[in-house]
């Protein structure tokens, strides 16, 4: 018989809720600057010297370090600078970066008289792995580090090997672009 009165006592409880919940998280003290200045953290000027690897694959270094130096360069009011006139340093080594094959076309032909089926791989997954630090250049203190930041993409791949190189460079610009955020956000917005 209350059960007319009962939606608005649920609605002005589901209301106090989420009042509640906005409250607390506005009181949390955490919040993003629009300005393109750190939070938490003094950084005056920043340098990001090319990055290393001890992978096997060739010349990729420049143009991932530009992915990363655009990121700050877009987002940051922070100067950048050469490695010697820089506040802070961001190091960046790729530890690793191999593929993995996705998926398969298979090919029947007949050979001698016989089915032979042949697989050949479609498509791969490129994975990176990003080992990266923020070091105060004047202390030599690590103000944070990361071992291991993966990113991964997929590619096709052709009976074109230049066309399939492409494919695998764009792959690479996808992985450097999603480490470049993150590796921003570890540095300027702290978490």
């Amino acid at each position: 018989m209350n059960a007319p009165n009962a939606y608005p006592l649920r609605i002005s409880i589901a209301f106090t809720l989420a009042l509640a919940a906005l409250i607390l998280i506005a009181g949390c003290g955490y919040g993003f600057r629009a300005d393109g200045r750190p939070v938490g953290l003094e950084i005056d000027s920043l340098a990001i010297p090319l990055m290393t690897s001890t992978s096997s694959a060739i010349a990729f270094e420049p143009d991932f370090t530009k992915v990363i130096r655009q990121e700050f360069i877009s987002h940051a009011s922070v100067p950048i600078l050469p490695k010697e006139n820089a506040h802070m340093v961001l190091i960046g080594h790729v530890q690793n970066i191999h593929t993995n094959p996705m998926t398969y076309d298979l090919d029947v032909q007949t050979v001698r008289g016989r089915e032979v089926t042949y697989s050949s791989t479609s498509s791969r997954r490129l994975v990176v792995e990003l080992k990266a630090e923020l070091v105060d250049r004047e202390t030599g203190k690590t103000v944070w580090q990361e071992d291991n930041l993966v990113e991964e993409a997929r590619f096709e791949v052709t009976s074109d090997p230049l066309l399939t190189r492409h494919n695998r460079r764009q792959a690479l610009q996808k992985i450097a672009a999603r480490l470049a955020k993150r590796v921003y956000l570890k540095t300027m917005e702290r978490f």
